[in-house]
C-alpha cells in the first residue's frame, strides 16, 4: 500500500512537469516560420483583392436616415474623383437644421471607409449602383433598416420627381402650391399664395438651378433651395423669415398633389413650357395628334387626345410659340380655374388687372399669369361697365396663354 501510494505521488509530479513550458524544437520553429509566411501571404491577397473603384462610383447618392425627434434626416453623399467626399443632412421637421460632414475615403478589402475631418469613421459596402451604409463591425443592417440605409444614386428619375404640383395646405380655398416645371435645361417654380378665403392669390415664380440632388432659386428678396423627401417636396428659406406677399411663409413641406399634365399656368400647360418649339411638341403629344388648324391664316395647331377630343392650340412665330388656347375643360389653374369657371371664381382666384368689352366678350388681363380670360358678355349688359358690374355667375368663352411676346 505504502509503494502504491509513492507510485501516484511520482506519477503526479511527471505529469506537471509534462505541462511546464518547453523550448521548440527545430523542426516545431520551421513549421511556425511556413505558417507565418503563409498568413503574409494571405494578407497581401486580402490586400490585392481590394475594391476596385470605376467611374460610376464617383457620384451622388441619397436616403433619408431614422431620427428621434423629427421626420427623418435627408442625407445626400457626393464621392468625388480625388477621393473625398460631402455629405449634407436636413432635418425633416419645423426646425428644418442642416448639417455638412466632408472628409476623405478609400478602400479596405470589398468595402469603403468613409473618414470625416474629426475623425468619425463609417463603412459602405457597393451594391450595384447602390451604397450599403453598414455598421461598425462591417455588418449590413437587417430587417427594414436594411432599406434605410441603402444610399440610391440621383439620377434622371431622381430628378424628374421634382415635377409637378405640390400643396402646402389641405384647404385649397387657404392654401400654398407650388408647380414646378421643365424649362430649357433646368426647371421653373410657380408658388401660389392664398392664406384667407376669396382672396386672390399671389404668386413667385422664375428659374430652378440644379445641383446635385437639390434644385435652388435666387431674385432679389428670395433664395430657396428644394429638396425631394420622398413623393413630396420640402423648402428650405435661406432668407429669414421670407413670406409671398406678406401674408405665406414659404418654407415646409409640400404634399404631392398630382402631376401637371392636366395643368396649366405662367410658363406651361400640361407637359409644354413656353421655351419649346414645334419638334417639342411633336415629341410629346405625337404627329398623329396634332393637326394644322385651317380657320386661321396664323400658324396655328390643334392637339388632341386619342379620343379625338381637342385639348388646346398653340400659334407659332418664326417657330416661337406665342399663344396657347386651351380649348379643353380638363386643364385647370392651380387654383381651380378651367372652362366651366365663372366670374365669381375668377376674381376670388386671379388679380385682375386690366378688362376690357367688346361687341360679344369681356377680356379679362392677367399678367401675372401671362393669361388673358375672355368671358360671354351678356346681352342686356352695356358696352361701358365697372369690373363690379359684371354678373357673378358670368361664364367663360376662352382662355389663352400669352407666350414670349
Amino acid at each position: 500500500m505504502r509503494n502504491f501510494i509513492v507510485f501516484l505521488t511520482v506519477m503526479l509530479f511527471l505529469g506537471c512537469a509534462d505541462n511546464t513550458p518547453q523550448k521548440p524544437t527545430q523542426q516545431e520553429l520551421q513549421t511556425k516560420e511556413t505558417k507565418t509566411q503563409e498568413t503574409n501571404k494571405n494578407q497581401k491577397k486580402e490586400i490585392k483583392s481590394n475594391l476596385i473603384l470605376s467611374k460610376a462610383i464617383f457620384s451622388t447618392y441619397h436616403t433619408i436616415l431614422p431620427c428621434s425627434n423629427c421626420e427623418g434626416i435627408k442625407t445626400i453623399l457626393t464621392l468625388n474623383k480625388d477621393k473625398t467626399y460631402t455629405k449634407s443632412m436636413l432635418e425633416i421637421s419645423k426646425s428644418a437644421n442642416t448639417y455638412e460632414e466632408k472628409g476623405t475615403f478609400d478602400t479596405e478589402g470589398k468595402f469603403l471607409v468613409l473618414k470625416s475631418e474629426n475623425g468619425k469613421t463609417c463603412y459602405f459596402e457597393p451594391n450595384k449602383e447602390s451604397l450599403l451604409q453598414l455598421n461598425d463591425n462591417k455588418q449590413k443592417f437587417a430587417g427594414v433598416l436594411s432599406r434605410i440605409y441603402s444610399f440610391e444614386p440621383i439620377d434622371k428619375e431622381y430628378k424628374n420627381g421634382f415635377y409637378g404640383e405640390f400643396f402646402k395646405f389641405k384647404n385649397e380655398k387657404s392654401f400654398q402650391s407650388i408647380v414646378i416645371s421643365t424649362y430649357k435645361n433646368e426647371a421653373k417654380i410657380n408658388v401660389y399664395s392664398s392664406l384667407k378665403a376669396n382672396e386672390p392669390t399671389c404668386s413667385l415664380s422664375g428659374e430652378l438651378n440644379y445641383n446635385k440632388g437639390v434644385f435652388y432659386f435666387k431674385n432679389n428678396d428670395v433664395r430657396l433651395s428644394l429638396h425631394r423627401i420622398n413623393d413630396d417636396i420640402f423648402i428650405l428659406n435661406h432668407t429669414p423669415n421670407a413670406k409671398i406677399c406678406k401674408s405665406g411663409y414659404i418654407a415646409g413641406k409640400y404634399k404631392n398633389k398630382q402631376d401637371t399634365k392636366q395643368k396649366f399656368g405662367k410658363f406651361f400647360i400640361s407637359e409644354l413650357t413656353e421655351d419649346m418649339n414645334h419638334a417639342d411638341i411633336v415629341r410629346i403629344f405625337g404627329t398623329k395628334n396634332i393637326h394644322k388648324d385651317t380657320n386661321t391664316k396664323n400658324n396655328s395647331h390643334i392637339i388632341y387626345n386619342e379620343k379625338k377630343e381637342p385639348l388646346f392650340k398653340y400659334t407659332l412665330l418664326n417657330g416661337i410659340i406665342t399663344q396657347i388656347d386651351v380649348l379643353s375643360s380638363q386643364f385647370k389653374t392651380p387654383e381651380g380655374i378651367n372652362l366651366n369657371s365663372n366670374f365669381e371664381q375668377i376674381k376670388s382666384s386671379l388679380k385682375i388687372e386690366k378688362f376690357a368689352v367688346s361687341k360679344n366678350q369681356i377680356s379679362l388681363k392677367i399678367p401675372s399669369r401671362d393669361m388673358v380670360i375672355k368671358l360671354k358678355k351678356p346681352q342686356n349688359l352695356k358696352k361701358f361697365i365697372k369690373l363690379e358690374e359684371i354678373p357673378n355667375d358670368t361664364k367663360i368663352d376662352q382662355i389663352l396663354l400669352i407666350w414670349n411676346q
